[in-house]
């Protein structure tokens, strides 16, 4: 299909700056629509500047995702409007039935599929271009019970570097392993105490969260009657730090805590229930010291009960938990709930709440949506 005279006779700034401002999934259909614009789409030049300074791709989108399927619907931030996000071309290449996302960072989504029983598959993906890149295991009994990706540093031409940190699990220990994009190896950073462990389970998240050389995850301590709390791993000398979960009062099948990130501040976003969800509460982790063995919290928020009220929640007749996930992007701390089709944000910097557009509802979202933060990039390749 030929382009039209006038489009041919722009210059190419104009073009660039013109297609720079549609919606990234209309710029990835419209790649199939001439040579030209394939070549120019798909040119560094665009997606390295003109694509990404446009102020639509300047901001990430909330994505919920069906925790073990491919069904995902994005917030967009600039257009306050709900978008479909596919993974699909992810079950294509490896034919799984399940699918359990991480986290994502510069534009790539990390998972972990079964495809041949307990066997999973760990694997990196930019939606947007639809490739993927499988990690190399680093042995048959080694399993990863929790991981997440970060950015790195841009390379030159070679682009943006990113690792992969993961805590596995090999026999009685658990160490940190790393990833790096650049080495296209795994690396052992240290091992977690011997009494401190990071424990998975199905239907809990157990989230990574990386901030200035320390990792944070949730996980207990035999010291402390096991009762869960928040480790500190220093991946610059393999040290570690436990801290109890704040309002200690409080038991643990009466809450629900997940950890997440602002930029570089580590917060705890926890829900508390006995009949009804009576508090939510966000608290803030303070860098621990590498000379203390403490790891200090404050709460910085707390949601006010008339907007408490107004929360969508239904009880969870299969689960019976709260299903309720935090996540965060720029200054703005995203609350969703699982059988809900409301978002709550709060703002850290004005510290203001309000409700995001309701997303679209299916019946094939009744359970557990997983939240994650999405940054659109054209230009961050898995190779």
């Amino acid at each position: 299909m030929e382009c039209s005279t006038w489009w041919s006779q722009l210059p190419d700034d104009l073009k660039e700056n013109t297609l720079a401002w549609l919606p990234v999934e209309s710029l990835c259909r419209y790649r199939c629509l001439c040579k030209e614009w394939n070549a120019l789409i798909s040119s560094t030049k665009f997606i390295t500047k003109d694509w990404v300074a446009a102020p639509p791709n300047n901001k990430p989108w909330l994505v919920l995702c069906h925790r073990w399927r491919l069904l995902c619907m994005g917030y967009c931030f600039f257009t306050n409007t709900w978008k479909r996000f596919s993974l699909a071309f992810l079950r294509e290449k490896y034919d799984f039935s399940d699918i359990w996302i991480h986290g994502s960072a510069a534009g790539l989504v990390l998972a972990s599929t079964w495809v041949h029983g307990p066997i999973r598959t760990h694997s990196l993906s930019n939606p947007l271009t639809g490739t993927s890149l499988e990690l190399p295991r680093i042995n048959d009994s080694t399993l990863f019970q929790a991981m997440t990706i970060v950015a790195g540093e841009r390379q030159g031409h070679n682009g943006e570097t990113y690792k992969v940190i993961a805590v596995a699990e090999s026999g009685n220990a658990q160490r940190v392993e790393i990833y790096d994009s650049c080495l296209k190896s795994w690396s052992t950073a240290g091992q977690l105490p011997q009494n401190m462990r990071i424990l998975h389970t199905t239907l809990d998240k157990v989230r990574i969260v990386i901030s200035e050389d320390f990792l944070y995850c949730k996980g207990w301590q035999r010291e402390v009657r096991f009762r869960y709390g928040i480790i500190a791993f220093s991946v610059q000398n393999g040290t570690s730090i436990f801290m109890p979960l704040p309002l200690e009062d409080v038991p643990d099948r009466n809450r629900r805590d997940v950890l997440f990130s602002c930029g570089s501040r580590v917060l705890l976003g926890t829900c508390i229930r006995y009949r009804g969800v009576e508090d939510i509460i966000i608290s803030e982790l303070q860098k621990p010291a590498l000379t203390s063995n403490f790891l200090e919290g404050r709460e910085i928020a707390r949601i006010p009960p008339s907007i408490l009220e107004d929360f969508d929640i239904k009880e969870d007749m299969v689960f019976g938990s709260l299903m309720f996930d935090f996540e965060a992007t720029r200054d703005l701390v995203c609350i969703t709930y699982g059988r809900a089709n409301e978002v709550l944000v709060y703002n850290l910097s004005e510290n203001t709440w309000r409700w995001l557009q309701r997303r679209p509802m299916d019946k094939q979202w009744l359970y557990v949506p997983y939240a994650f933060v999405f940054e659109p990039r054209l230009d961050m390749k898995v190779e």
